[in-house]
This record gives structure tokens, sequence and C-alpha cells, in this order.
């Protein structure tokens, strides 16, 4: 989990196994173990550019998260996909911080 100020002049990147994390002042959690297939980043605050750190022949561009939105990335399919957080999924991220 991460809570990061917004810096214009430094930003502050995270790179797991399949994705780029560009923070643009926020909270956010990330889950990717490196045994278990797939990530995903859960956004509380702020706003995220996420972008596959693989190349895929469908789905290259990055997604920004706006509060209360994840994204799942599935390599074996080659997938990234945005979705909104359920009230019951938000509430246990927030409890983690």
């Amino acid at each position: 989990m991460f809570e990061v100020k917004p810096a214009a002049a430094a930003p502050f990147v995270v790179h797991t196994g399949n994705l780029r994390i560009e923070v643009l002042g926020t909270r956010f959690r990330v889950d990717a173990v490196r045994k278990r297939a797939g990530e995903e980043v859960d956004l509380l605050e702020g706003q995220l550019r996420v972008t596959k750190s693989y190349h895929s022949d469908t789905d290259n561009e990055p997604e920004v998260l706006a509060a209360g939105e994840m994204v799942i990335d599935q390599p074996g399919d080659r997938l990234m996909e945005k979705e909104k957080l359920s009230p019951a999924e938000l509430d246990k991220v927030k409890a983690m911080f």
C-alpha cells in the first residue's frame, strides 16, 4: 500500500512484473505476487496511470484510474481491465490502511 503526495518534478513510479504505475498523488494498493498469475491495482484517492510493461497485440493503451477504480492484469490473456470497486471491495482496501 502506498500514500504519495503529488510531485511533478519527481514522479513516483512503481514497476511490477507486468505493470508500470505512475502516481499522480494518491493512496493505492498493489497486489502483485510473483508466484501468482495476474496483478491488481486498487485506487482509494487521487489518480493513477497504469501501463502494461509488456507488449500486447490488442491492448497497449494506458488506463487512468480515478478513486474507487481498479485495474486487473491477466498476462496469460494479455489483457488489462479497468473496473469499479464494489462498496465491499472498497471497504476492504480502506481497512488495510
